[in-house]
């Protein structure tokens, strides 16, 4: 029972310390990196994922064209119809692995525009699709120093038997680079360092 109590607790401060990471638009990141706070307990296992936009659209401010936007969209859409994350199990006597299905996922994705460089007052964001200037425009000397995220959020139950988890985010883009995971179980807290070559961590 305080095992189960202590779960919680640490559960209970890594979401609120994820909340806090999420809500702030300005926090530092470096181009093609991303980072994940993970959280496995009672079998539930729960992620979420912070990526540089430009790592997934190619921009970091909010999209001003319809291209821009279409970018956006597809990104969302690709992030939900995609399996970001595979299971496995890996048997003691043959060494291999085997796939193992969860039952469902549930993702939310959402990009976090830093509006405060987006040099609102010079340009109409407005899409008025009747305007005089072209759609065009290329904004990325406006737009230095601009910051912006993709947040994905994804929940799902795995199975007991599972030992290994891998990630398909490095296919999906191919210019992350990095991804770094904090996770917590239990009573303890553990850090991997994914990249395209070593895209999985055991649990």
């Amino acid at each position: 029972m305080i095992d189960f109590v202590l779960i919680r607790l640490v559960m209970i401060g890594l979401i609120l310390w994820s909340s806090l990471i999420y809500s702030n638009p300005l926090k530092p990141h470096v181009h093609g990196q991303a980072t994940a706070e993970a959280i496995l307990a009672d079998g539930e296992f729960t992620i979420e994922i912070t990526i540089p936009s430009d790592t997934v659209v190619g921009f970091e401010y909010a999209p001003q064209t319809d291209l821009e936007q279409k970018r956006v969209d597809k990104a969302s859409t690709d992030f939900k119809r995609t399996p970001l994350f595979d299971f496995f199990h890996e048997s003691r006597f043959l060494k291999r692995l085997t796939k193992v299905n969860p039952p469902s996922v549930i993702k939310d994705v959402d990009f976090v525009w830093d509006k405060s460089e987006s040099n609102e007052s010079d340009h109409d964001h407005g899409h008025n699709h009747h305007d005089d200037h072209p759609h065009d425009h290329d904004y990325s000397s406006d737009n230095q120093g601009s910051h912006a995220e993709c947040h994905i959020k994804l929940r799902t139950v795995i199975d007991p038997s599972v030992t290994h988890i891998k990630t398909n985010l490095f296919s999906l883009l191919p210019d992350l680079t990095d991804l770094t995971v904090v996770l917590v179980r239990d009573e303890r807290q553990e850090s991997f360092h994914l990249t395209p070559k070593d895209a999985a961590f055991d649990i």
